[in-house]
């Protein structure tokens, strides 16, 4: 593939998938900055490349994933949960789903790793568990094994606070 068409097809990828890029990076970094540096390192990054990529989209999933996972790695996260919660607003027509929708956001951060952010690609940012299994290179079905305890765990969590 040359780089200009490899621009351009990043560009449309970007256009489209902007919002599930920075979801992702977000839910790993926590930190809105770090999120918004790790998709642009990694649109940078695809695009220097030198070898040719058959799926340009799930690869480019995964270079924001593996460059958030770096990122945390190099520095101290501060507690901004609260960054998490502010970008995931949501609007909706009944109190219950904004209960709701409000409690899923203020038990998230205990949930581990993976579960944390498969419950945020899949609720706040409707990808499948096929397309959350290629940016995290794990199959559907263990996508959809982390999300059903990720939902349980919430659950507990949410109970337990009534």
């Amino acid at each position: 593939m040359k780089v200009c068409s490899r621009l351009v097809e990043l560009d449309e990828i970007f256009r489209r998938r902007s919002k599930h890029l920075y979801i992702l990076a977000l839910s790993i970094t926590l930190d809105r900055s770090s999120a918004e540096d790790c998709v642009h390192d990694a649109l940078v990054s695809v695009a220097e490349l030198q070898q040719n990529i058959d799926e340009l989209e799930p690869y480019l999933f995964r270079v924001v994933r593996n460059k958030a996972v770096h990122r945390i790695k190099q520095i101290q996260k501060d507690d901004n949960s609260n960054q998490i919660k502010e970008y995931l607003a949501t609007r909706s027509d009944s109190n219950e789903t904004e209960r709701l929708i409000s409690q899923i956001k203020q038990h998230i951060e205990c949930l581990d790793g993976n579960h944390q952010q498969v419950l945020l690609m899949k609720l706040f940012s409707d990808l499948t568990f096929e397309e959350i299994g290629r940016i995290i290179e794990s199959s559907p079905n263990t996508v959809a094994s982390w999300y059903r305890r990720g939902l349980e765990q919430l659950k507990e969590k949410i109970h337990e606070n009534r």
